[in-house]
């Protein structure tokens, strides 16, 4: 809980809405940021196209050595292969 404190009060973040997912809910229910809701850092990006999208669909497709150039724009791919992203 420490840890994804500070990511949401001390950092920020944003949270990219996926489809059968509520992250305002989702982080609404840690009793450590709920406590604290009215100093989150975070942006809601509502989203219609990026639906399947998910940090361990990347991290698989990474593992298994498949591109994932066709699931994120050509910025945030290279800045994933850059930065050894999802490793």
């Amino acid at each position: 809980d420490e840890h994804l404190e500070s990511l949401v009060i001390d950092h920020g973040i944003v949270c990219i809405s996926r489809s059968g997912y509520d992250g305002k809910a989702t982080l609404d229910s840690i009793p450590a940021l709920h406590e604290r809701k009215e100093e989150w850092q975070m942006v809601f990006v509502e989203n219609d196209f990026l639906t399947d999208l998910s940090s361990t669909k990347l991290r698989a497709a990474l593992d298994s050595d498949e591109s994932i150039a066709d699931l994120v724009p050509e910025g945030v791919y290279g800045y994933i292969l850059e930065h050894s992203l999802y490793k």
